[in-house]
Parts: structure tokens; sequence; C-alpha cells
């Protein structure tokens, strides 16, 4: 556990890998943006398809 602490340690003291975990965070972060975007239209569209089934059918 403490040879962890010490690569964090290392990490963060480094100012090149500090810009790269910035960079490695904010890749992340939109990643996750962009897959909850995908799931969340794709909720909302597996919602309003059977509404539009049952209402063309009864016409």
């Amino acid at each position: 556990m403490t040879s962890h602490l010490r690569g964090i340690r290392i990490h963060l003291a480094t100012p090149r890998l500090r810009g790269l975990l910035a960079l490695t965070m904010a890749a992340a972060a939109a990643a996750m943006v962009l897959v909850n975007s995908v799931m969340l239209v794709r909720g909302t569209l597996d919602n309003l398809q059977p509404r539009v089934w049952i209402s063309t059918n009864e016409v």
C-alpha cells in the first residue's frame, strides 16, 4: 500500500505528470458526459416509441 502512496506523491510532485493527469481527467470527464448523454437520449426515445406505436395503431 505504501508503494501506491509513494507513486501518487511522485506523480503529483512532477509538473509534467500533473499536466498529464489533468488532461487525462478532462478526457475521462468528457467521455463520461458523452456516454451519459447517449444513455439519456436513448432512454427518452425508448420511452417515446411505445406511445408512437400505440397512437398509430389506434387511428
